[in-house]
């Protein structure tokens, strides 16, 4: 899981592994929690890229990150030679539908499952 820093990335993560391993009867396990900084240099991008691809049984990867941090978590795996379809990216709504995230990263977000709200106009 790849999450930001503060109270959206930190709060979904804590609530997300509450929910699975009260319900998942350890079919599931977290092989890494990273939590980015609110301004990641390119390093640390990397460095949290090189941990995910460490655990080679790991395949999904939750991300609970910006649009603009997202594309820097895709650039880096690209910096680091992620071959396509290592991880199965599940974005959260600050992925959702927002296609200029994967814009020239198409190979390596490729399989990748967001989630999007429903909303509703207020009459």
């Amino acid at each position: 899981m790849v999450a930001s820093k503060g109270e959206y990335g930190e709060k979904a993560t804590q609530t997300i592994q509450e929910l699975i391993r009260n319900h998942t009867h350890d079919e599931i396990c977290f092989a890494t929690i990273e939590i980015l900084p609110r301004d990641p240099v390119q390093e640390t991008n990397d460095t949290v890229v090189r941990r995910l691809d460490f655990y080679d049984k790991a395949r999904a990867v939750i991300v609970f990150l910006n649009e603009d941090k997202i594309s820097e978590l895709l650039d880096a795996c690209e910096r680091c030679g992620i071959p396509q379809n290592r991880f199965i990216w599940i974005g959260s709504d600050g992925w959702g539908a927002k296609e200029r995230i994967v814009a020239n990263r198409e190979q390596i977000a490729e399989g990748t499952i967001t989630i999007l709200p429903k909303r509703y106009p207020i009459e």
